[in-house]
């Protein structure tokens, strides 16, 4: 009943339009025969507004179609010829008040009507969120676009009979009303929920949450499921209740359930975060932070029921390990990183080379400790490209037919406990240089078979060899690291996991490293010193290095719009590499 009269109370401003219309075709659109009907009409309305306001119902949109009818028929009282042009186009002018009320407010951060009238469906933890808000912004476009539909329909000439045309002109908007807006209120905020990329909503108690829970779940994850699941919440909230999902929809009981498909015995603050996403769920089971008994296969499916949809990167799969998975970096023993081997694959002149400029820090935060540094620069070796005889697995084991350099830095790279390596981003990897040294390290492997943790790779040639780390040093331009730096992980995370005795001890990469060259950007290039120098006093003393060193690096200090601004301004200024270096400060 009270939600009857609520209906009533929010569409009566659009029968009076509509009887008064009614009427106007059956007077002929004589002004003073109306004006009694006018007058007990709009007295009719004034009167809603006055019960809306008392029930608390009142919207900007009631009032707005309300004041469009009392504008109107004022005018058959005040301005007889306005009036009349009001009367003959009282259904086309409805539908533009309609489409007035429903655009423009949201221009000037006014909520949407659709807002008014979806919300007292809501739980308001859900009404109050973003997501709801952008939902309901959709749906009043879309009731906006109903509307001037509406509005043309309501000025076609439908027949010559004037109570035929009365009765199309009013019908055939209200089928569209009715038969297209209608479902989509009903459906369509639902399907948006399941469908839209949005911030999911934060929960502040575990009876807000269980509240949600039948508004978020995905209908088409839901389908064939049927289970009771109990839960046991305490700590700060105490909560005995289950969750019936059944019929492609959910629904919450406070109490507790004889026989459940699954029980969950948690802290409330505890599922509390799962929910929220601030804790893996994963996770929090495989520490123990709740119990489960009964089908617990159930708590696989719950992201997939109660989350909204998030988008996955290309290149991941669900088969396979995701790219947002940490890498485990190798670890040692304190002080047993004593001697150092730095190969340096770089082009540039020392002075102009930001990875040299971290690997120096890097071995001068080493050489403060204790530690033994030498330096090889590729650029001045001979290294002859391998060309895949494989004489040094078969024909001279561990030598290789090429007579160059490399002999000596195989025998250097064995008896270091540290390589560093060093690279610029060339076409996001390596530079060819250092690929050609890393194609000619094979001779230091057998070619025989060993398996380790689900992978194939080569053993040692030399047994003797103790467990050693690397790391990598490499700058490039872009001003992000992910998407750009990720064929120089994949080489060296891939050589860390094939080898039997190297192990990846830390990756610092240097995003939008050009500025540091930049007198304006001298803070950032002090705090990339700074922070190498510190790692490498790191790895020398306690044999790791904090990962949280590594993150800030790749940290550009700068939004992308305003890198691509500099850049863009930076070389459209030059002409040619003389300027270039004329215009930069060597390192």
């Amino acid at each position: 009943m009270k939600y009857t009269i609520s209906i009533l109370v929010k569409n009566l401003p659009f029968a009076g339009i509509i009887i008064i219309n009614i009427f106007a075709n059956a007077y002929g659109y004589a002004v003073e025969p109306l004006k009694p009907i006018i007058f007990v009409t709009c007295a009719i309305l004034a009167i809603n507004l006055l019960i809306a306001e008392r029930r608390k119902e009142i919207t900007y949109f009631m009032i707005g179609i309300t004041g469009i009818v009392f504008l109107g028929t004022g005018s058959v009282f005040f301005i007889p010829e306005l009036g009349s042009i009001f009367l003959k186009n009282a259904i086309p002018g409805l539908y533009i008040a309609l489409f007035t009320v429903a655009f423009f407010p949201p221009l000037f951060k006014i909520s949407p009507f659709t807002f008014e009238y979806s919300k007292k469906d809501y739980p308001p933890v859900i009404s109050s969120s973003r997501q709801f808000l952008i939902i309901n912004l959709i749906l009043n476009y879309i009731w906006a676009a109903i509307f001037i539909v509406c509005f043309f329909l309501s000025l076609i000439i439908y027949s010559n009979s004037v109570l035929i045309h009365q009765l199309i002109q009013n019908i055939l908007p209200m089928v569209l009303l009715l038969g297209v807006g209608y479902p989509l209120t009903k459906y369509l905020p639902q399907y948006l929920q399941q469908r839209l990329t949005l911030t999911p909503v934060h929960f502040e108690t575990v009876k807000d949450m269980f509240t949600a829970m039948p508004f978020g779940i995905n209908k088409k994850k839901a389908h064939g499921i049927d289970a009771i699941v109990q839960f046991y919440l305490h700590g700060d909230e105490n909560e005995t209740g289950y969750l019936t999902i059944r019929n492609q929809a959910c629904f919450y009981t406070s109490g507790e359930y004889e026989k459940p498909t699954m029980v969950i015995k948690a802290s409330s603050q505890v599922w509390l975060d799962i929910a929220n996403q601030d804790i893996a769920g994963d996770k929090a089971f495989l520490n123990n932070m709740f119990e489960v008994e009964g089908d617990a296969s159930l708590l696989l499916k719950f992201e997939d029921l109660f989350y909204p949809p998030v988008k996955k990167l290309p290149q991941e799969s669900e088969n396979h390990i995701s790219k947002k998975e940490e890498f485990e970096y190798g670890s040692f023993e304190p002080k047993s990183l004593k001697k150092v081997l730095v190969i340096n694959g770089g082009g540039r002149v020392e002075k102009y080379s930001k990875s040299t400029l971290m690997a120096k820090k890097f071995c001068e935060g080493i050489e403060a400790s204790g530690g033994e540094v030498e330096y090889i620069d590729l650029k001045k070796k001979q290294i002859n490209n391998c060309c895949g005889c494989y004489n040094c697995w078969t024909k001279t084991p561990g030598v290789c037919r090429s007579k160059d350099d490399m002999p000596d830095l195989l025998l250097k790279t064995r008896e270091a406990d540290l390589i560093i390596f060093v690279s610029p981003l060339f076409i996001f990897s390596i530079t060819s240089r250092l690929k050609t040294f890393l194609d000619r390290s094979i001779p230091n492997v057998k070619p025989y078979m060993l398996k380790r943790d689900g992978l194939t790779l080569h053993p040692s040639r030399y047994p003797e060899e103790k467990r050693k780390g690397f790391i990598i040093f490499s700058a490039g331009g872009f001003p992000e690291v992910e998407g750009n730096f990720d064929g120089v992980k994949g080489i060296f995370r891939c050589l860390s996991n094939h080898s039997e005795n190297y192990t990846l001890a830390g990756e610092f990469y240097l995003p939008a490293a050009e500025l540091l060259s930049q007198p304006v950007y001298i803070d950032r290039r002090k705090k990339v010193e700074r922070i190498c120098y510190q790692a490498g006093k790191q790895i020398f003393e306690d044999g790791r290095i904090d990962r949280s060193l590594m993150k800030e690096i790749q940290n550009p200090e700068i939004s992308q719009d305003t890198f691509q601004s500099q850049a863009d301004l930076f070389w459209e200024s030059l002409d040619g590499k003389k300027a270039y270096y004329k215009g930069v400060n060597p390192l």
